[in-house]
């Protein structure tokens, strides 16, 4: 009852009388009008059109959650940029910051050098410690400007449009404070993976091809039966009625196996799909652990930092103040420094790590984001 067929038709004909052509007689002619109003529905058809409709619902169940699994990754993408971009602006500034301290030991160096309570050695090796620093400065810059490019690119802005620079300032974000964007979860990988299982956009894509690819076989299977049609028309030649109904039903014996071969195709389309869930649900288990992982790596990597991080900082100024007075060389002063930045460096990027991971679990599972924006600065 899905697939009437109502059709009118009209038109004029004429036809000429018989004659002979030696006799001499005139060719004339006649006819006249006619019209017709015809009807045909589809009684059965074994569920063959309806299995059909199934499948393009699916279809179109599957295109809208691509469209969704798409607008998680373009979450992802942005997300990963920025953390990205602000990782990279702080250790610019950790490098700095290394830097200057060892232009500042070079100063104190030559000073000692010229008071004569240092030797030529000391001076050079303070040069060269500043000129790695500035070498760090340079590569540290130019990953800042490599990151802050992939962002606009991510956000879908063009350098036409601004720059960095003009999108989120150059004031110095700190090498003590960092950008929370995602609050801590705790959440195991089985849990999270249960919960996936029917939620992530990726798997339900391969869900709605695999139920799809089911109703098509459904349709394949229904073609092999007869359908059964009823017409009715309404026909008018100048000047006669005539009105015709009755029921058709048909089935074809042979079309060179086609049909068959139709099912066929229609199985194992039906076991590719299948096969796909099981990559998707596989890819998804890989995928959620990873996250996981990464966060609570990450979580324990931001608090021995942070240990490692006063405890630097605490043996850079005892070794200042040993080196002021002779007590401590050069070497002790050159590696409390470069300690003191290495631990930095990586207590910004394990709390990054965090975020990056926190990101990546919303992406995959298929949560909405529950943001949390906000600086945190480390405690005095």
């Amino acid at each position: 009852w899905t697939a009437p067929a109502l059709s009118v038709s009209g038109g004029h004909s004429e036809a000429s009388e018989a004659v002979r052509l030696d006799d001499g007689s005139l060719w004339r002619t006649k006819g006249g009008p006619s019209a017709a109003l015809s009807l045909e529905l589809l009684v059965y058809d074994f569920g063959r059109y309806a299995a059909k409709a199934r499948a393009q619902a699916e279809q179109v169940v599957a295109a809208e959650q691509a469209l969704a699994d798409e607008g998680f990754a373009v979450f992802l993408s942005v997300a990963e940029s920025y953390f990205d971009f602000f990782e990279r602006r702080a250790l610019l500034e950790v490098a700095q910051t290394n830097a200057q301290q060892y232009a500042e030991h070079l100063a104190r160096a030559e000073e000692r050098h010229q008071a004569g309570e240092a030797n030529r050695l000391d001076v050079l090796r303070a040069r060269l410690d500043l000129a790695q620093a500035e070498q760090a400065v340079v590569a540290a810059s130019n990953r800042v400007e490599t990151t802050g490019a992939t962002l606009l690119q991510a956000l879908g802005v063009d350098v036409s449009r601004g720059t960095w620079q003009t999108a989120f300032g150059t004031e110095p974000v700190g090498i003590a404070s960092v950008r929370r964007g995602f609050a801590a979860t705790g959440e195991d990988v089985g849990a999270a993976f249960a919960f996936a299982r029917t939620n992530a956009p990726a798997l339900r894509v391969a869900r709605a091809k695999l139920r799809a690819a089911s109703h098509t076989v459904d349709a394949a299977v229904a073609d092999l039966f007869p359908s059964v049609s009823a017409t009715a028309s309404l026909s008018w030649t100048d000047p006669l009625w005539v009105f015709r109904w009755g029921v058709t039903a048909s089935q074809s014996l042979f079309q060179g196996f086609r049909k068959t071969t139709a099912v066929d195709r229609a199985v194992v389309a039906l076991e590719s799909a299948a096969a796909d869930v099981d990559a998707a649900e596989q890819d998804l288990s890989v995928s959620l652990e990873t996250a996981v992982a990464n966060r609570d790596n990450a979580r324990e990597a931001v608090a021995s930092a942070r240990a490692a991080v006063r405890s630097a900082a605490e043996n850079l100024e005892t070794v200042r103040a040993q080196f002021a007075v002779g007590s401590a060389s050069r070497v002790d002063l050159s590696e409390a420094v470069a300690s003191d930045s290495q631990a930095r460096g990586d207590c910004i990027t394990a709390f990054y790590d965090g975020q990056r991971a926190e990101a990546a679990l919303f992406a995959r599972t298929g949560r909405v984001p529950r943001f949390r924006e906000e600086v945190v600065r480390e405690a005095p």
